[in-house]
């Protein structure tokens, strides 16, 4: 059986091998048919569809039913005229194609001479006639007029029915900045100009451009085409503008200041308004190198936010920080002592104070680090600082469009973004206090584009894309440099390394932690790079495309959880263990006594991974009614290799590790390891064949109502990478983290701060974390199906209304296969299936979802100076587990995760956004013309708009 699927699986490739994938994802097709008065069709009639920016032209003949189809066509305002002898010429103006239309232009001519011209100018209904996909198309005009916070394009992508913003139920691992039709929200495919723009590392796209260079977007939420494939989410395809035969330009500005702002809340109306003054400027410029030949298009756009930001923390007394805790309403009991009357309860610190005999010297030089509170009268969040945060971003595109002939055209476009962010710290000095991003952050990115579309013949059309996208980002660099810490600070046992050199981090559970921040600094750098092809033809009513798409992508991180120490501190020591009566986080920090503490080795590692996937597609105009969406994809995405070899995974029949390269252990200590069959350690799923399937009907003559239904299976086989240690080379012996929890009831802990951490060594190291990925992975997969409604009404208003559902099967989650079950107080490991590690994060493709959802919508599309979209969703979604990310919380029981099942963190139960805007008809070519240039430049172009959002809660 498995030789017969072989066997298959190269026959297909063999079949894509002359079209090397992503298809036309970044023009559209327009398609109709001429007929006479009587309706009857018109053979062998001329079709021209003029690009009214560029003068190019295409030139078709109608086939023997009078249909004709027009594909690949860059995205624009056309002109489309019909001629045949004995009749008069009719040419359709106002007609708008907008990225993956497969838009209907049908042609009336009128029996005549062939040189008189018959002009139609209204344009054609928008309507969905030829797709069964669902989603919406975000025009220049709506990106560049809705009120955009940063200017961000993909913020729009929530205007459309099924699609919600992550970041009001996030959990810390949504990923993402919107989830689609119930995917995750890291699993949204970001094109631009055809070319893949996703981030390996956030599921966010890489290229930030502005929203004056995006020609238009398009949103697909729902059973698209097999052209696309890398996953089951929405499907976000921006196009960058073109330059036409008119210069074009822009200038702009837009200045956001405090001085305008109204007061916090919960600010001291004593104190000025803390500055916040964010300025975004930048302009474009577009037209002819040779009229109706070379074009080009540029732009730029700076932006510069300074921002003074108030952090509130909790710091300890200063009675507290001198172990005076007679004022804190907490009794402190001495772990070093033993009530003679009890024997498992502790007698309390003399005067519920510390001597400073007993001071861990290295944690009590810490504790000084600490500032005096400055909010009198509280205790928690008694300190406030205020610091200057600066982010300053820098991005540019030129685009350069040439045709050599109207059978051949070419563009080339290359995009860069700068970005530099200064995040201050919530304490000041050495004390530090931040997160992972405190300090300085440098992101640059860059990306080209190349496409080639050429005619072969009237009937088969090539067309070529390849490019790449490149980011690196260096993330959490202290504003002093990288310093080995003076002497009464370090915690021995953390090495000195020029690369991380810094301060330990004390964390004591009642105050804001002390020292430099865990996961710090961090060095990213991704790239994707990327070549496709396929070729449209045209066979009767058949539009056949096929293509195949080569993906390469790189990873590469450093990136560790605890480079310089992170000590934890709970008050577990100094509370009484036979009442559970007391006890301090500060009390136990001065006594240097941890209930955890971890040191991370480095690891500097660079994932590899190839994509491949091929796709054939037939849209069949079965009858001048009825046009099916038939469609197979295959995908094929490898497992992850590192690029020196250094990574390993579990064997769980064993409970030995797996490496590619055994000759790489040269110290193997008190660990079993063995030899990988193959580097990556794991098998990948090669038999993702997904069908996609649908239809649109026109019911009626009148052609104002479409019926439209679509099923199409997604896989999603490359989950973006997840950091902070949730990586196959974060495993011994390449990555070491060393885990030392105390027990619940000891007396003393493992470590003690002024005595640090034990040698690195295998034979020393105690709780070993090991990250580990099912041998045998599944591909993760969505299948998506709609059922659909649309009505036209006047004044280019349509109704739509549907169901929506999705399912998500395989989904990679995260669980502990190393959980205690059945845990005996104060002595955990022994009951560990392998006891000679510490929790595991094992990566599983066996998470679930479903999505069931009711969607209405009201679109008019721009005319009169008016349009609006208005979507309503009311749905529901169900998973057992979220996606493996930053906060992640294993199920309470990593052997049944089905009873983990319920309302998934993206849930929302119902969801209305409205967007609108109106060209006010004031000044020169409106309604209201003053007839006065001052008055025009004074009253004309404004506009008024607005998005609105009703219920947008999570459940």
């Amino acid at each position: 059986m498995r030789s017969r699927l072989n066997l298959l699986l190269l026959a297909v490739a063999i079949c894509f091998v002359p079209m090397t994938l992503r298809a036309q994802v970044d023009t559209g097709t327009i398609v109709g048919a001429v007929k006479d008065a009587t309706g009857g069709v018109i053979p062998d009639a001329t079709v021209v569809l003029t690009n009214v920016g560029t003068g190019i032209k295409t030139t078709l003949k109608t086939g023997a039913d009078g249909t004709y189809v027009a594909t690949p066509l860059k995205i624009g305002d056309y002109t489309v005229s019909a001629e045949a002898q004995g009749f008069k010429t009719q040419t359709r103006r106002n007609i708008v194609l907008q990225v993956q239309d497969r838009l209907r232009v049908d042609l009336e001519l009128e029996v005549g001479n062939i040189s008189e011209q018959v002009i139609v100018e209204d344009a054609p209904p928008a309507l969905e006639t030829e797709t069964s996909s669902l989603g919406d198309v975000i025009s220049s005009s709506q990106i560049t007029t809705l009120p955009l916070n940063g200017r961000d394009y993909t913020q729009l992508a929530v205007l459309t029915s099924g699609v919600s913003r992550t970041d009001l139920g996030d959990n810390g691992n949504n990923g993402g900045s919107f989830a689609s039709n119930g995917a995750r929200a890291t699993l949204n495919n970001f094109l631009l100009d055809g070319i893949d723009n996703n981030s390996n590392d956030n599921g966010r796209n890489v290229l930030q451009t502005s929203v004056d260079a995006i020609a238009e977007f398009k949103v697909q939420t729902n059973s698209y085409s097999a052209e696309f494939g890398r996953s089951g989410g929405a499907v976000i395809n921006a196009t960058i503008k073109s330059g036409s035969n008119d210069f074009h330009g822009t200038v702009f500005e837009f200045i956001r200041n405090s001085a305008l702002d109204a007061r916090d809340y919960f600010a001291d109306p004593r104190e000025p308004k803390p500055l916040f003054q964010l300025n975004q400027f930048g302009g474009t410029l577009g037209g002819p190198i040779i009229k109706n030949k070379t074009f080009f298009f540029a732009d730029y756009q700076g932006s510069i936010l300074r921002d003074e930001q108030t952090q509130i923390s909790t710091v300890p007394m200063p009675a507290e920080r001198d172990g005076d805790f007679s004022a804190s309403g907490v009794n402190i009991y001495d772990p070093a002592t033993t009530d003679p009357n009890n024997e498992n309860a502790r007698v309390q610190f003399e005067g519920n104070r510390i001597p400073s005999s007993r001071f861990d010297s290295v944690a009590k030089a810490f504790m000084d680090l600490y500032p005096n509170p400055n909010v009198p009268g509280v205790t928690r969040n008694n300190y406030i600082q205020t610091g200057r945060f600066t982010d300053k971003i820098h991005s540019t595109n030129v685009r350069v469009d040439h045709s050599f002939s109207s059978r051949h055209q070419l563009f080339g476009r290359f995009a860069y973004n700068n970005q530099h962010t200064e995040t201050p710290a919530p304490l000041p000095g050495l004390a530090n206090g931040g997160g992972s991003r405190t300090g300085d952050t440098f992101i640059n990115a860059e990306g080209v584009s190349l496409g080639d579309t050429f005619t072969i013949n009237s009937a088969t059309i090539n067309e070529f894309r390849g490019g790449f996208t490149r980011l690196k980002e260096d993330r959490g660099l202290p504003f002093e440099g990288q310093n080995y810490p003076p002497p009464e600070l370090r915690v021995p046992g953390v090495p000195d390394n020029p690369a991380t050199n810094g301060l330990a981090v004390l964390q004591p559970s009642c105050c804001r932690r002390v020292g430099d921040p865990s996961f710090s600094p961090t060095l990213i750098t991704t790239y994707e790079s990327q070549v496709s092809d396929t070729v449209s033809m045209i066979r009767g009513p058949h539009t056949l495309k096929m293509g195949v798409q080569i993906r390469r992508s790189q990873f590469n991180i450093f990136q560790v959880n605890a480079p310089r120490g992170r000590l934890s501190f709970n008050g577990r020591f100094t509370r009484d263990p036979s009442t559970g009566d007391g006890g301090s986080s500060l009390a136990d920090m001065l006594l240097g006594y941890t209930n955890n503490a971890r040191l991370s080795s480095l690891s500097d590692l660079g994932n590899r991974q190839g994509s491949y996937g091929g796709f054939i597609m037939d849209d069949w105009k079965a009858t001048p009614r009825l046009t099916l969406n038939l469609g197979l994809r295959y995908d094929y995405t490898s497992p992850i290799v590192e690029v020196h070899d250094e990574q390993a995974n579990l064997d769980f029949a064993t409970g030995e590790i797996v490496v590619p390269d055994l000759n790489k252990v040269t110290d193997p200590g008190k660990f079993k390891f063995q030899q990988g069959k193959n580097r990556a350690l794991v098998d990948g799923d090669k038999y993702n064949f997904a069908p996609r399937i649908g239809f649109a009907w026109m019911p009626f003559a009148d052609g104002k109502t479409v019926l439209r239904a679509g099923y199409g299976m997604y896989w999603s086989a490359q989950e973006y990478r997840t950091a902070g240690g949730n990586q196959l080379a974060y495993n011994i012996p390449f990555y070491v983290e060393s885990a030392f929890t105390s027990s619940v009831n000891s007396s003393a802990p493992k470590i003690q701060v002024s005595t640090g951490f034990p040698p690195q060594d295998l034979d020393q190291v105690v709780d070993v974390a090991v990250v580990s990925a099912d041998a045998r992975l599944k591909s993760p997969y969505y299948q998506h199906w709609n059922f659909n409604l649309q009505h036209q009404l006047p004044w280019a208003v349509t109704l739509e209304a549907g169901y929506a559902g999705s399912k998500g099967t395989h989904l990679q989650v995260g669980t502990d296969r190393n959980q205690v079950h059945a845990p005996i107080p104060g002595n955990e490991e022994p009951d560990r299936p392998y006891p000679q590690y510490g929790p595991f994060l094992n990566f599983e493709n066996r998470g679930s979802s479903i999505y069931h959802a009711l969607q209405l919508k009201a679109t008019k599309r721009l005319s009169g100076g008016f349009d609006f979209l208005s979507a309503f969703t009311y749905a529901k979604a169900i998973d057992d587990q979220g996606p493996v990310c930053c906060s992640y919380l294993f199920p309470q029981d990593s052997m049944n995760t089905a009873a983990e099942r319920g309302r998934a963190d993206l849930d929302q139960r119902l969801r209305w956004v409205t967007s609108f805007n109106y060209d006010l008809p004031f000044g020169a070519g409106h309604q209201h013309n003053t007839q006065n240039q001052v008055g025009d430049a004074l009253l004309g172009g404004w506009s008024l708009g607005g998005i609105r959002h009703r219920w947008p809660r999570y459940h």
